[in-house]
Protein backbone atom coordinates (compact mmCIF):
# COMPACT_ATOMS: atom_id res chain seq x y z
CA UNK A 1 0.00 0.00 0.00
CA UNK A 2 3.05 2.57 0.96
CA UNK A 3 4.68 1.97 -2.31
CA UNK A 4 1.83 2.47 -4.21
CA UNK A 5 0.99 5.90 -2.19
CA UNK A 6 4.84 6.41 -3.10
CA UNK A 7 4.15 5.89 -6.66
CA UNK A 8 1.28 7.26 -7.17
CA UNK A 9 2.50 10.42 -5.56
CA UNK A 10 5.56 10.72 -7.39
CA UNK A 11 3.57 10.70 -10.58
CA UNK A 12 1.34 13.35 -8.96
CA UNK A 13 4.59 15.37 -8.10
CA UNK A 14 6.33 15.06 -11.61
CA UNK A 15 2.88 16.24 -13.60
CA UNK A 16 2.56 19.58 -11.16
CA UNK A 17 5.83 20.26 -10.36
CA UNK A 18 7.79 20.04 -13.32
CA UNK A 19 5.61 22.68 -15.48
CA UNK A 20 5.66 24.91 -12.54
CA UNK A 21 10.25 24.80 -12.54
CA UNK A 22 9.95 25.28 -16.03
CA UNK A 23 10.77 28.42 -17.50
CA UNK A 24 8.22 31.07 -17.90
CA UNK A 25 6.02 30.29 -21.08
CA UNK A 26 5.89 32.94 -23.82
CA UNK A 27 4.00 36.13 -22.93
CA UNK A 28 2.78 34.99 -19.15
CA UNK A 29 3.12 37.57 -16.96
CA UNK A 30 5.13 37.37 -13.43
CA UNK A 31 1.41 36.78 -11.90
CA UNK A 32 0.13 33.73 -14.14
CA UNK A 33 3.23 32.05 -13.67
CA UNK A 34 3.10 32.51 -9.27
CA UNK A 35 -0.47 31.24 -9.49
CA UNK A 36 1.01 28.60 -11.61
CA UNK A 37 3.46 27.55 -9.30
CA UNK A 38 0.79 28.10 -6.55
CA UNK A 39 -1.49 25.61 -8.14
CA UNK A 40 1.84 22.82 -8.57
CA UNK A 41 2.23 22.90 -4.83
CA UNK A 42 -1.62 22.68 -3.73
CA UNK A 43 -1.97 19.37 -5.93
CA UNK A 44 1.33 18.10 -4.29
CA UNK A 45 -0.15 19.13 -0.66
CA UNK A 46 -3.46 17.30 -1.35
CA UNK A 47 -1.86 14.67 -2.72
CA UNK A 48 0.54 13.64 0.12
CA UNK A 49 -2.53 14.63 3.25
CA UNK A 50 -5.79 13.11 4.05
CA UNK A 51 -7.84 12.63 0.55
CA UNK A 52 -10.30 16.13 1.68
CA UNK A 53 -12.52 16.38 3.24
CA UNK A 54 -11.37 14.63 6.32
CA UNK A 55 -12.12 14.26 10.04
CA UNK A 56 -9.15 14.19 12.66
CA UNK A 57 -10.19 13.29 16.63
CA UNK A 58 -8.33 12.87 19.62
CA UNK A 59 -5.85 14.80 22.24
CA UNK A 60 -4.46 17.73 21.76
CA UNK A 61 -1.70 19.61 23.97
CA UNK A 62 -1.60 23.42 23.64
CA UNK A 63 2.05 25.38 24.93
CA UNK A 64 1.96 28.90 23.75
CA UNK A 65 3.55 30.85 26.34
CA UNK A 66 1.52 30.93 29.48
CA UNK A 67 -1.10 28.95 27.74
CA UNK A 68 -0.67 25.30 28.22
CA UNK A 69 -3.74 23.81 28.26
CA UNK A 70 -5.00 19.76 27.39
CA UNK A 71 -8.11 18.12 26.21
CA UNK A 72 -9.86 16.51 23.55
CA UNK A 73 -10.63 18.23 19.98
CA UNK A 74 -12.31 17.34 16.71
CA UNK A 75 -11.03 18.79 13.54
CA UNK A 76 -12.93 19.17 10.02
CA UNK A 77 -11.19 20.17 7.21
CA UNK A 78 -13.57 20.57 4.08
CA UNK A 79 -11.54 23.11 1.69
CA UNK A 80 -8.46 25.67 2.66
CA UNK A 81 -12.07 28.29 2.90
CA UNK A 82 -14.03 25.33 5.35
CA UNK A 83 -12.74 23.91 8.42
CA UNK A 84 -13.71 23.78 12.11
CA UNK A 85 -12.11 22.49 15.01
CA UNK A 86 -13.34 22.23 18.68
CA UNK A 87 -11.67 21.47 21.65
CA UNK A 88 -12.18 21.22 25.04
CA UNK A 89 -9.44 20.65 28.64
CA UNK A 90 -8.30 22.22 30.97
CA UNK A 91 -5.00 23.46 32.02
CA UNK A 92 -2.53 20.95 33.97
CA UNK A 93 -4.08 20.89 37.11
CA UNK A 94 -7.34 21.49 35.98
CA UNK A 95 -8.09 25.38 37.65
CA UNK A 96 -8.62 26.71 34.29
CA UNK A 97 -11.32 25.13 32.01
CA UNK A 98 -11.47 25.54 27.57
CA UNK A 99 -14.42 25.26 25.19
CA UNK A 100 -14.24 26.21 21.83
CA UNK A 101 -15.18 25.97 18.23
CA UNK A 102 -13.05 27.84 15.93
CA UNK A 103 -14.38 28.12 12.42
CA UNK A 104 -12.72 29.29 8.97
CA UNK A 105 -15.03 30.78 6.35
CA UNK A 106 -13.28 32.20 3.72
CA UNK A 107 -10.74 34.20 5.12
CA UNK A 108 -12.61 35.12 8.31
CA UNK A 109 -11.59 33.06 11.01
CA UNK A 110 -14.17 32.64 14.17
CA UNK A 111 -13.82 31.83 17.72
CA UNK A 112 -16.61 30.65 19.66
CA UNK A 113 -15.73 30.23 23.72
CA UNK A 114 -18.43 28.17 24.52
CA UNK A 115 -17.17 28.99 28.59
CA UNK A 116 -17.22 32.52 28.76
CA UNK A 117 -20.42 33.04 26.19
CA UNK A 118 -17.47 35.70 23.64
CA UNK A 119 -17.60 35.61 19.93
CA UNK A 120 -14.64 36.71 18.48
CA UNK A 121 -14.39 37.56 14.94
CA UNK A 122 -11.57 38.67 11.88
CA UNK A 123 -9.57 41.17 13.72
CA UNK A 124 -11.16 40.38 17.01
CA UNK A 125 -9.11 36.97 16.90
CA UNK A 126 -5.90 38.61 16.35
CA UNK A 127 -6.48 40.82 19.44
CA UNK A 128 -7.39 38.06 20.91
CA UNK A 129 -3.84 36.19 20.40
CA UNK A 130 -2.48 39.41 21.17
CA UNK A 131 -3.55 39.80 24.76
CA UNK A 132 -2.52 36.65 25.39
CA UNK A 133 0.59 36.42 23.59
CA UNK A 134 1.86 40.35 22.91
CA UNK A 135 2.03 39.13 19.49
CA UNK A 136 -0.12 39.55 16.04
CA UNK A 137 0.44 37.55 12.88
CA UNK A 138 -1.87 35.70 10.15
CA UNK A 139 -3.30 33.15 12.19
CA UNK A 140 -4.98 32.12 8.62
CA UNK A 141 -2.22 31.80 6.72
CA UNK A 142 -0.49 29.52 9.17
CA UNK A 143 -3.45 27.18 9.84
CA UNK A 144 -3.76 26.53 5.86
CA UNK A 145 -0.65 25.80 5.71
CA UNK A 146 -0.25 23.44 9.05
CA UNK A 147 -3.26 21.39 7.64
CA UNK A 148 -1.92 20.89 4.31
CA UNK A 149 -3.03 24.39 2.26
CA UNK A 150 -0.79 25.98 0.03
CA UNK A 151 0.37 29.14 0.99
CA UNK A 152 -0.07 32.55 -1.28
CA UNK A 153 2.08 32.93 -4.10
CA UNK A 154 3.32 36.33 -5.69
CA UNK A 155 5.27 37.11 -8.86
CA UNK A 156 8.78 35.91 -7.28
CA UNK A 157 7.35 32.90 -6.52
CA UNK A 158 9.55 29.69 -7.45
CA UNK A 159 9.00 25.51 -7.05
CA UNK A 160 11.81 22.91 -7.06
CA UNK A 161 12.36 19.46 -6.26
CA UNK A 162 14.47 16.81 -5.80
CA UNK A 163 11.93 13.89 -4.75
CA UNK A 164 12.12 13.76 -1.71
CA UNK A 165 11.95 17.36 -0.63
CA UNK A 166 9.91 19.81 -2.34
CA UNK A 167 11.03 23.84 -1.87
CA UNK A 168 11.28 27.39 -2.99
CA UNK A 169 9.68 30.52 -2.46
CA UNK A 170 6.37 32.32 -1.87
CA UNK A 171 4.64 35.25 -1.02
CA UNK A 172 6.12 34.94 2.63
CA UNK A 173 8.96 33.44 1.99
CA UNK A 174 11.30 30.28 1.54
CA UNK A 175 9.51 26.90 2.48
CA UNK A 176 10.75 23.08 2.31
CA UNK A 177 8.23 20.24 2.65
CA UNK A 178 9.71 16.99 3.46
CA UNK A 179 7.82 13.69 1.63
CA UNK A 180 8.58 10.10 3.19
CA UNK A 181 6.33 7.21 1.49
CA UNK A 182 4.40 9.45 -0.51
CA UNK A 183 2.68 11.40 2.91
CA UNK A 184 3.98 14.95 3.98
CA UNK A 185 6.30 14.10 6.62
CA UNK A 186 7.09 17.92 7.62
CA UNK A 187 7.31 21.12 6.52
CA UNK A 188 8.75 24.52 7.23
CA UNK A 189 6.69 27.73 6.17
CA UNK A 190 7.89 31.38 6.86
CA UNK A 191 7.16 32.58 10.10
CA UNK A 192 3.33 33.72 9.89
CA UNK A 193 3.40 36.40 13.17
CA UNK A 194 4.20 40.10 11.95
CA UNK A 195 7.22 40.38 13.73
CA UNK A 196 8.48 37.91 11.51
CA UNK A 197 12.62 37.11 11.48
CA UNK A 198 14.85 34.90 9.40
CA UNK A 199 15.54 32.50 11.64
CA UNK A 200 12.05 30.76 13.33
CA UNK A 201 9.88 29.17 11.07
CA UNK A 202 6.45 27.46 11.30
CA UNK A 203 7.97 24.30 11.38
CA UNK A 204 4.81 21.16 11.30
CA UNK A 205 6.01 17.59 11.95
CA UNK A 206 3.50 14.77 10.63
CA UNK A 207 3.27 10.97 12.06
CA UNK A 208 1.57 8.17 9.88
CA UNK A 209 0.99 5.20 10.53
CA UNK A 210 -0.17 2.61 7.66
CA UNK A 211 -1.02 5.28 5.55
CA UNK A 212 -3.43 7.22 8.44
CA UNK A 213 -2.26 10.20 9.73
CA UNK A 214 -1.90 10.09 13.83
CA UNK A 215 -0.48 12.99 14.46
CA UNK A 216 0.81 16.97 13.91
CA UNK A 217 3.15 18.43 15.74
CA UNK A 218 3.11 22.72 14.81
CA UNK A 219 5.75 24.46 16.51
CA UNK A 220 7.36 28.19 16.19
CA UNK A 221 10.74 26.72 17.67
CA UNK A 222 12.38 30.34 18.60
CA UNK A 223 9.02 31.19 20.27
CA UNK A 224 8.87 27.89 22.50
CA UNK A 225 5.60 27.56 20.54
CA UNK A 226 4.05 23.96 20.33
CA UNK A 227 0.52 22.48 19.74
CA UNK A 228 0.28 18.72 19.21
CA UNK A 229 -2.98 17.14 18.01
CA UNK A 230 -2.72 12.83 18.52
CA UNK A 231 -5.34 10.71 17.41
CA UNK A 232 -6.90 8.57 20.08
Amino acid sequence: MCSRRAAAVVAVLAAAVAPACGPRVAGESRTAAGTRVCAALDTLLAAAMPARPWTFTGLATFDVEDYRVRGRFRLQVISRDDLVFEFEGTTLFGSHREDIAMTLAADTLRVLDRERGALYEGAGVDDLVWQGTGTRGDWVGGIREALGFAPGCDAHSELGNDGEHVSGLVAAGAFVVTLEGGRVARAWWPDPTSSRTYTDRLEVRYVWESGTLRSITIALPLRGWRIRLEAA
